[in-house]
């Protein structure tokens, strides 16, 4: 087994700054063994070289002044058992270099480079990135025996560090590639129905994906057990993905971020998942990190989604601004460090599959998120995976399998048509698809199926709730007058003012939902819906389908809906239950968890184990009964995570 696939890495990544080069090694490695990292990721090459690089197209930093800084941190941290992962970054060059290759660099449409601070934006298909980038790597992997390669901003980079957007790249080596592939001008912009969109898209593809495969190659000539990392989809070993805040993004925050990132990887192929906890804020305040809660609950969230703790700061520690979620990285670094015999490699216990949408899927992310979350809110075990490993994965084991609004494909279509568990599919984009027709056959629709706008409508949810006859509706959505157990029906619009003219809403007699052999069609979104809104209609909508399929849950409990449950079997066959405490969260701050307590979480599929360690910040108590045959627990408190490791008698 390689190293890598061990899946217990404790990392620490310095994005340092060229001011960094002059910092004393020997303290840095040893913060480095307080923190608790068995890894560390440091710049080494691209923008510019933390070595003295021999090559004439590598920047040098001037801070070095003729110090091997790499070679001193590489030698130190093996002499401590701290591995090292090389960070590349070949996206952009000094403008020192670009004056001596200018056709090297990105070129918009308008004939303009990018100049960032003095750096130049570079294109994957130049020169530089095409052929040189890889004799820059030869030359720090024949120089030093580093752990891992890491690329950062690897691919299509068209939006500086202050996220201004420059468009599709027009340099020459673009344009002839592309009219080579496609006999075609590449298109003037991004926008849907742009002709040529969909053939640049698998251009671009197609230059990633070749790029990306020459790199591992060469990698692995020098060593197999050297780790390639990075974000892309194929040739890599360990898949990146961050956990940030990004302050300007709009509500509602992600509180799901780390889960989602770690399973939608772990569950989906064979890769690790390397799941980064940024500490900054934003990317244009890197000096003001999170708070520790948040830090802590990123790492609970991870090792709760079989992942591992990846955490991430701007230059070294000493004269670091903001220091307050240090405690917290300590902390959990040693929760994992002492008791890593339970993590490692290891298998969710999940009754549902949730398909995860491709990147350019903005309607269906919102309406993933929002079924997402109230399945960790409802306590129904659930894998995220993504769409792009369909007919890679086995989704036989699951009890049912949500299609979140996806726009439908080939390869979608045929998961969907050999799944051997119920289907949920949600949402709209399917009507607009070619597999229109497929689609409402499987579900048992028929007559008219087109998309239309229901905002101001309602939707009747009688049998849903008890409380509530109607719930609101928004968005688009495909209502069906002929289906098989029809539910959902739609209410016309009425008039919602002056008040004494209010009214006039009647049922239609069209439906949202057909149920057939297949599966159930909600034909709208009310995921979308509770992920904007956090009406519990809409929950109970998607609720009471899945409830329907996962009829025996493997978890039991009265806990309340602040109370994230994961579970897990590791090679030795002990169950980790966790329980992650988001009650510090309030929609937009992280503060301190309250206590919970008094509550039981009851495992129905897991029978005849006991309680054989706890793992808890704060005063964890709990009771164990085993004498109905499945395990039962009832907690006594807990902080901000408990994790049971449970087993067999």
């Amino acid at each position: 087994m390689r190293w890598w696939e061990e899946n217990n890495i404790r990392l620490i990544q310095t994005n340092l700054r060229q001011t960094d080069a002059v910092a004393d090694t020997d303290r840095l490695v040893s913060q480095f063994i307080d923190f608790g990292a068995n890894t560390v990721l440091l710049n080494t090459a691209g923008i510019m070289s933390f070595y003295p690089s021999s090559l004439p197209y590598e920047y040098i930093n001037p801070y070095l002044d003729g110090r091997d800084f790499i070679g001193e941190l590489v030698e130190k941290c093996h002499a401590n058992g701290i591995r090292v992962i090389s960070r590349f970054d070949f996206s952009k060059i000094h403008k020192s270099i670009f004056q001596q290759h200018p056709e090297w660099a990105y070129v918009s449409d308008k004939g303009q480079t990018i100049d960032y601070n003095g750096l130049i934006h570079t294109c994957i298909n130049s020169e530089y990135q095409n052929r040189l980038s890889l004799e820059i790597i030869d030359e720090v992997l024949d120089r030093y025996p580093v752990d891992g390669v890491f690329f950062n901003m690897f691919g299509f980079v068209t939006r500086d560090y202050s996220n201004n957007y420059h468009g599709i790249c027009h340099c020459e080596a673009c344009r002839k590639r592309f009219r080579d592939a496609y006999g075609l001008e590449l298109p003037s912009s991004e926008e849907p129905g742009t002709p040529g969109l969909r053939e640049y898209r698998l251009f671009q593809r197609d230059c990633v994906d070749d790029i990306l495969q020459r790199i591992y190659s060469r990698v692995k000539a020098h060593s197999e057990d050297i780790a390639v990392c990075n974000y892309a989809e194929e040739y890599v070993d360990v898949v990146m993905n961050e956990s940030n805040t990004e302050m300007h993004r709009p509500y509602p925050i992600w509180d799901y971020m780390t889960s989602e990132n770690v399973s939608r990887v772990y569950s989906s192929s064979a890769k690790v998942s390397g799941n980064i906890s940024i500490n900054a804020s934003s990317l244009d305040y890197r000096f003001h990190g999170v708070s520790e809660h948040l830090v802590r609950q990123r790492f609970i969230q991870s090792l709760a989604a079989c992942g591992q703790l990846f955490w991430c700061i701007i230059g070294v520690f000493d004269g670091y601004q903001d220091r307050k979620s240090f405690n917290a990285v300590k902390e959990m670094f040693r929760l994992h460090q002492e008791n890593i015999e339970y993590f490692g490699r290891r298998k969710s216990i999940s009754e549902v599959a949730i398909i995860y949408p491709y990147k350019n899927e903005a309607d269906a992310l919102k309406e993933f998120r929002g079924i997402y979350t109230l399945c960790k809110e409802r306590h129904i075990l659930a894998d995220v995976i993504e769409r792009r490993y369909l007919g890679r994965c086995d989704l036989s084991g699951y009890k049912a399998i949500v299609i979140p609004d996806l726009d439908p494909d080939d390869k979608l279509m045929s998961a969907v048509r050999e799944a051997s568990v119920p289907v949920i599919w949600t949402g709209s984009a399917w009507a607009e698809s070619q597999y229109n027709d497929e689609i409402a056959s499987l579900f048992g629709i028929s007559g008219k199926t087109e998309a239309e706008d229901i905002k101001w409508h309602y939707i009747s949810i009688r049998g849903v709730s008890e409380d509530t006859d109607w719930c609101l509706a928004e968005g688009s959505a495909v209502p069906f007058d002929s289906g098989t157990d029809m539910s959902l029906e739609l209410i016309s619009a009425g008039l919602f003012g002056p008040p004494e003219l209010c009214g006039g809403n009647n049922p239609e007699g069209r439906y949202l939902q057909s149920r057939s052999n297949h599966g159930t069609m909600i034909a709208f979104g009310p995921g979308t819906m509770y992920h904007k809104y956090g009406f519990m209609e809409h929950a109970d909508v998607v609720y009471s389908s899945l409830a329907s399929y996962v009829d025996a849950p493997i978890v039991e409990t009265d806990a309340p809906s602040s109370v994230e449950i994961a579970i897990s079997e590791n090679e030795k066959g002990q169950i980790l239950l966790f329980l992650v405490n988001h009650t510090g969260f309030n929609g937009r701050t992280y503060n301190k968890p309250a206590e919970l307590k008094g509550f039981k979480v009851r495992l129905l599929e897991i029978a005849g184990y006991h309680v054989a360690e706890m793992l808890c910040d704060g005063n964890g108590m709990y009771t164990e009964d085993i004498s109905a045959g499945n395990f039962s627990v009832e907690i006594g408190s807990f902080g901000s995570y408990m994790i049971l490791v449970l087993e067999k008698e």
